[in-house]
C-alpha cells in the first residue's frame, strides 16, 4: 500500500446538511490541500458524484429526505458510480447502526463531533487504497498499450515481409532445382541450397508468425466449412515439398478417408499438419522417408505424420507434454521457435481435438492429431 501520497491529487466530496459541519470539514480538508465539493442533500451528492467522480465521499447518515443509508443505496444502483469509497460521518455509535452502515457498503466510520486527528488518518487509510487502485489500473492500461502495439506492429511485419518473402523463396527454389553443381560448381551449389533451405525456413515462420499475432489479436476466426480432409493434408505436402526436395526426402500420403469431407477450418487443418511435416523434415536424415496417413473413423478424423529421424529423449518428450517451451536443433542444426506447436496446439483446440506423440530417440517420432466430428 502507498503510505506517502499527495492529497492535491485527490478530491473529497462532503455530504451534510448541516452548514456548520460542511464548513468545518471543508476547513480541515483544504488546509491540508485535498481539493473538496459540497452537496447539501443526497440527491445533490449523486448528482455531483456523476457529473465530477469523487475520489472518496463523506457523508452524513442524518439528513432530511434522503438519508445517508439511501444515498448509499441509489448510489449502489448507478454503475458509473458504484466503486466510489465513501465514510459514513454520524453520531450514531451503537453497533446496529454500524452494521446497517457496513452492509449499505461504507469503508469507515467518522464520529461525531469530530476528531481533527481522527478524521486525517481514517481519510488518507481509505485514500492510500484509492492510490494502489490508480497505480495497478494505470499499470494494466500501460501494459495492454504496449502489447497491442506489439501485436499491431508483428501483423505489420509479417503482413508486408510475405510478399517480397515468398517471391524469394520461389525464385531460390526454382534455381536450386534447375542448377546442378556440374554448371555452377559445387561450393556455389552448396551455397545455392543452404540459402534455399533457410529461405523456405523463414517463409514457414513468417506464416506462423502472422497466424499466431491474429490469433494473439483476436482476429484469427474459426471459420468452419465442409472441405475434403485430405485436400488440407495434401496442400500441406505442397507447401512443405520444396523443404523436403532440397534434402531428398520422400513424402508418402496414405490417404485411407476416401475423399471423406470434414466441417472445420481448413486454413487451420493445412496449417497444424504443415507445422507438424516441416519439423518431421528438420529432424529426418536426408535421402530418407516421411509418411503420412489419414484416415476417417465414426468419431472423427485423424492424421498421423512419421518421421525416421533423430527421435526425442524422454525429457524432451515431457517437455513437450507439459507444453514447456523448448528449443532443439534439426539435423541441420536448424533452431526452432516452439511458435509452430504452440499454433498446433491452438487450432486443434478450435477444433476439441487432440494432439500426440510416439517417439525413440534414434528411430524417429509420430505425431497424430484427431479432430472430431462436429
Amino acid at each position: 500500500m502507498n503510505n506517502n501520497i499527495n492529497p492535491a491529487d485527490f478530491s473529497i466530496l462532503i455530504v451534510d446538511d448541516n452548514a456548520t459541519n460542511t464548513i468545518l470539514l471543508d476547513a480541515i480538508l483544504k488546509r491540508e490541500k485535498y481539493k473538496t465539493m459540497i452537496a447539501r442533500s443526497g440527491e445533490m451528492a449523486l448528482q455531483i458524484m456523476q457529473e465530477k467522480h469523487p475520489d472518496l465521499v463523506l457523508l452524513d447518515i442524518m439528513m432530511p429526505e434522503m438519508d445517508g443509508y439511501e444515498t448509499a443505496l441509489r448510489k449502489s444502483e448507478i454503475e458509473s458510480i458504484r466503486d466510489i469509497p465513501f465514510l459514513f460521518v454520524t453520531a450514531l455509535s451503537d453497533t446496529n447502526n454500524m452494521v446497517k452502515g457496513f452492509k449499505a457498503g461504507c469503508s469507515d466510520f467518522i464520529s461525531k463531533p469530530f476528531n481533527t486527528e481522527e478524521i486525517l488518518i481514517r481519510i488518507k487509510h481509505q485514500l492510500m487504497s484509492v492510490a494502489d487502485k490508480r497505480t495497478i489500473i494505470n499499470q494494466t492500461e500501460e501494459l495492454r498499450r504496449l502489447v497491442n502495439n506489439r501485436d499491431k506492429l508483428y501483423a505489420v511485419v509479417a503482413h508486408d515481409l510475405r510478399s517480397p518473402l515468398g517471391t524469394i523463396k520461389t525464385v531460390l527454389n526454382m534455381l536450386d532445382e534447375s542448377l546442378d553443381s556440374d554448371s555452377i560448381g559445387e561450393d556455389l551449389k552448396e551455397l545455392l541450397h543452404a540459402t534455399t533451405d533457410s529461405s523456405n525456413e523463414l517463409f514457414s515462420l513468417l506464416e506462423d508468425l502472422l497466424s499466431w499475432t491474429k490469433s494473439q489479436m483476436g482476429k484469427l476466426i474459426f471459420q468452419p466449412s465442409k472441405f475434403v480432409f485430405s485436400n488440407a493434408i495434401n496442400d500441406a505436402i505442397k507447401a512443405a515439398s520444396s523443404m523436403a526436395n532440397l534434402h531428398n526426402i520422400t513424402i508418402t500420403h496414405n490417404d485411407l478417408t476416401n475423399q471423406a469431407e470434414f466441417i472445420g477450418d481448413q486454413k487451420m487443418v493445412t496449417t497444424v499438419a504443415r507445422n507438424i511435416l516441416v519439423n518431421a523434415i528438420k529432424f529426418s536424415e536426408d535421402d530418407s522417408s516421411i509418411e503420412i496417413e489419414s484416415q476417417c473413423t465414426d468419431s472423427g478424423f485423424s492424421c498421423s505424420i512419421t518421421d525416421h529421424g533423430c527421435g526425442m529423449n524422454q525429457e524432451i518428450q515431457d517437455a513437450l507434454r507439459d507444453q514447456i517451451g523448448i528449443t532443439t536443433l534439426g539435423k541441420h542444426q536448424e533452431e526452432g521457435t516452439g511458435l509452430g506447436l504452440s499454433l498446433c496446439r491452438e487450432f486443434i483446440r478450435a477444433h476439441k481435438g487432440s494432439l500426440d506423440f510416439v517417439s525413440e530417440e534414434s528411430k524417429g517420432s509420430t505425431f497424430t492429431f484427431t479432430l472430431p466430428i462436429q
